[in-house]
């Protein structure tokens, strides 16, 4: 007695009581019924492989690696930190003679203290923290964020002191420019997980360890008066005129980060398994 042919008789795939189905890969994530997926009919388009991996289309099959999350910890510590140091050193009582001249001081004590958060705060909680997930973009991501901050902080300080806008412009680009260097830096030292220690070190030294050392000359001095200095003099001159050379330590400062960025983007990341995701983001 003849066997009678299946119905998929003509099919590339043979009769299906002469052939058994393809084995299907377990990793493949195809949702239809495992007889559907070897009928000869065409493929639904969530099981069709393309036709230069030869995987089903939509399907990933290389290594994870997870995006990088908005830095919405260091946002909820700046803005913390801000309004901590605007009711220490300014508070909610105006002077009893509200002048431009009586809120100096303070003012220039709130750019210290963001220089603080810019400088020594911020890289030492992510150099403390495991490697993040594509680090160089998440430096890239924490540094716009502290940058954003500076210009909320900054440009309405001239309401409350006799800062000229070149005078803002000057302090801004010193505090522009540190952000950069510290970011980059922070990219460098967690790109490999690895020197995190020297970053931080680097940072302590060019901040505080050699303007120790130079004296605080001010724009005379450069970009070896680090950013404390220099922003504390620029900020205590008021409506007098710029000098020449105020712009050229920032200039100096935000060159050297942009070959630190160069630096940090070339390296090789950090394995997946060696970068967890914490907790601190």
């Amino acid at each position: 007695e003849a066997v009678r042919p299946s119905w998929d008789e003509h099919s590339s795939r043979g009769p299906w009581r002469n052939r058994d189905p393809d084995p299907i890969p377990t990793d493949w994530n195809v949702s239809l019924p495992w007889a559907l997926a070897s009928t000869g009919r065409p493929d639904p388009p969530q099981n069709r492989r393309s036709s230069r991996t030869g995987y089903p289309r939509g399907v990933h099959h290389g290594p994870q690696i997870a995006r990088p999350l908005p830095p919405r910890g260091l946002v909820v510590g700046a803005s913390a930190w801000i309004a901590a140091s605007w009711l220490l050193l300014v508070g909610p009582t105006p002077p009893l003679q509200p002048t431009s001249l009586s809120y100096t001081p303070a003012i220039r004590m709130m750019v210290q203290s963001m220089l603080v958060l810019t400088v020594i705060a911020w890289p030492l909680v992510r150099l403390s923290c495991t490697p993040r997930p594509r680090p160089v973009l998440s430096a890239a991501l924490d540094t716009i964020a502290i940058v954003v901050f500076w210009q909320i902080m900054l440009w309405p300080m001239r309401l409350v002191t006799t800062w000229p806008v070149g005078r803002v412009l000057v302090v801004d680009a010193e505090a522009v420019a540190a952000s950069l260097l510290v970011g980059g830096l922070v990219a460098w030292a967690t790109a490999t997980a690895r020197g995190r220690t020297a970053a931080m070190i680097a940072l302590l030294a060019w901040s505080i360890g050699v303007p120790a050392l130079v004296g605080g000359r001010g724009a005379a001095g450069g970009i070896l008066d680090g950013p404390f200095v220099r922003a504390w003099i620029e900020a205590g001159r008021g409506p007098g005129p710029l000098i020449s050379s105020a712009w050229w330590p920032a200039a100096g400062t935000a060159a050297s980060a942009i070959v630190v960025w160069v630096v940090a983007a070339t390296r090789r990341p950090v394995p997946a398994g060696e970068a967890p995701t914490t907790s601190v983001s």
